[in-house]
């Protein structure tokens, strides 16, 4: 949970949540919400390249398993009907300027065309 905390504060690093975690009253807080202690980053750094991705995978399909049975997104359907999906894969492979071989005939280009409105003459 520390780790997600220190995403959802927007901290720097992990010593930037180290020196956030030293106020009496982040402690508080983060136990009441967590009912866990506020662990050191370094120890949270060290969990995760202990645990295989496999687990961390788990983890993930576990969280969305359980906001799905406490019907957390039904009350924010799209036509009452149909659930909102947002995938987030930027960062997940980066390959500079030139990808692999094998999969440049799938690889994704960053590409900008500059397109004018003719009718404001913005462009």
């Amino acid at each position: 949970m520390a780790s997600l905390v220190l995403f959802l504060l927007k901290c720097d690093s992990r010593n930037d949540f180290n020196l956030k975690s030293r106020d009496i009253l982040f402690i508080q807080n983060y136990y009441r919400m967590f009912r866990l202690r506020l662990p050191g980053m370094d120890a949270v750094n060290e969990l995760f390249e202990k645990m295989d991705t496999k687990e961390l995978e788990d983890i993930r399909c576990v969280f969305i398993s359980a906001l799905i049975s406490k019907r957390i997104f039904h009350k924010i359907r799209f036509f009452g009907k149909y659930f909102y999906i947002a995938i987030d894969g930027t960062g997940t492979y980066n390959w500079g300027d030139t990808p692999p071989e094998e999969i440049i005939p799938f690889a994704l280009k960053k590409e900008s065309r500059k397109v004018g409105c003719k009718k404001c003459a913005i462009s």
